[in-house]
């Protein structure tokens, strides 16, 4: 008869995983962020501009009420406009050979406002490329 004593190890990660979250902690506190840094963008080596000329306009203003979209560029004429007559602006466009899209915003306009306005005239067929450009508001 054979008497063999059997120890089932288990091996306990709780102290492992609190060590891990302190470290975690720690070291997220003591860590020092830089915010104000600024990083220097290095030059293009290659490309070039696009033709501007032939581009479709679309400027998005800043007001007290909220955002104000025209389609011009950078002027304020002829509306403001709805976001549903964006479609329709860049189609017409399209038909005259014009295959770029410029947005221009002031800075203070909300992203998602500005990712509306891509979007509907993303509804146009024929658009090789879209500019989103920030102005800072006077």
């Amino acid at each position: 008869m054979h008497n063999r004593l059997h120890f089932e190890e288990e091996l306990d990660l709780t102290p492992l995983i609190d060590v891990a979250f302190l470290l975690q902690i720690f070291f997220m506190v003591t860590a020092t962020i830089d915010m104000a840094s600024s990083i220097t963008m290095p030059s293009a080596r290659h490309g070039q501009a696009p033709d501007l000329t032939t581009a479709v306009y679309l400027t998005v203003f800043r007001t007290e009420t909220g955002p104000e979209l025209y389609l011009s560029n950078g002027k304020r004429e002829n509306g403001p406009v709805a976001l549903d007559k964006v479609a329709a602006h860049v189609q017409e466009g399209i038909t005259e050979g014009k295959r770029l899209v410029v947005i221009k915003a002031d800075r203070d306009v909300a992203s998602g406002f500005v990712e509306d306005v891509a979007r509907e005239a993303s509804r146009a067929e024929g658009i090789e490329r879209f500019l989103v450009g920030v102005v800072d508001a006077p």
